[in-house]
Formats: structure tokens, sequence, C-alpha cells
């Protein structure tokens, strides 16, 4: 793993572990089937990777805007996540991925920094590497998500 990414200073409160935020994603079933790792969440930054196995590839190269927009995603909701408390959940708004190169390679890795927030809404600007079979990183794809926070009723 490892990516070429520069941690934050962070400038949000960390309100769940790492640990918690990743029993919280690997709960989901889709998260366990890619394999995902969730190696970061903190400061309104999250770094998520997966390998490109079969669950994600097809004739040796990622279906790309599927696995870009899945690593942007769920890098953007590890950063929530590690914002938000316990009793709160992240939920998907929209993703909006573009390719901007080749996806063959073997793992993907994605870095979601918030941009923007809101009361109920933050925006998320992800970028996607990914790793060759020589072990080069290259960028390979672009997401902006936005993020909604599921928050429990009042009495």
């Amino acid at each position: 793993m490892g990516t070429s990414y520069d941690l934050p200073v962070p400038e949000f409160p960390q309100l769940r572990t790492l640990d918690e935020i990743r029993e919280t994603i690997l709960s989901m079933p889709f998260a366990r089937v890619m394999q995902l790792d969730i190696e970061f969440a903190e400061g309104g930054v999250g770094i998520v990777s997966m390998p490109l196995t079969e669950a994600v590839t097809f004739d040796g190269s990622a279906f790309a805007g599927m696995a870009i927009g899945i690593v942007g995603d769920v890098a953007a909701g590890v950063a929530t996540l590690a914002m938000t408390p316990p009793d709160e959940m992240a939920l998907t708004g929209t993703v909006e991925s573009s390719i901007t190169g080749s996806t063959k390679g073997t793992r993907l890795s994605a870095r979601a920094e918030l941009r923007e927030r809101s009361d109920t809404a933050l925006i998320y600007d992800a970028t996607v590497e990914v790793r060759g079979s020589g072990g080069e990183l290259r960028q390979c794809g672009t997401a902006v998500v936005t993020m909604r926070v599921a928050r429990p009723k009042s009495v």
C-alpha cells in the first residue's frame, strides 16, 4: 500500500477512530468483496485503496468509471465518518467521476479532500491513482463526491 499523498494537518475534530471507521465500512458486503483498505481518515481527508481483483476488472483493466467512483466515494465517506459522531451516518449524495488515464495496474488508491461543508452536505475532491505492475503510481481519475449526513431524529 502506501501512496504518494501528503497527509493533512487536522482542521476538524476527530470523532471516530480509524478502527471504528474500518469496522463501519467493512460491515458492508461490497466493501469486503472489493477488499477495500481504509488507510487514513483525519482532518477532512480520507484515503482508501483496493486491489484490482476480478470484482472490478475486465480483460486486465479496471471497470474504470465504476472503480474510480467507488474508491473516491469511500475515501470521502471515511473522511466524513471521522468528523461525525457515532450516532450519525454518512450517505453518498452524488459521485461524478472522470477517467484521466489508464486504470491498468494492480491497485487503485483515492485521496478525497473536503472542499466545502454546510450543515448537512460535504463536498470532496478526490484524486485516484493506479499502481502499475512495476510499482509506479500514476493518476487515472478524479471524482467530486457529495456526502450527506444522516442525523438521528430529535425526541
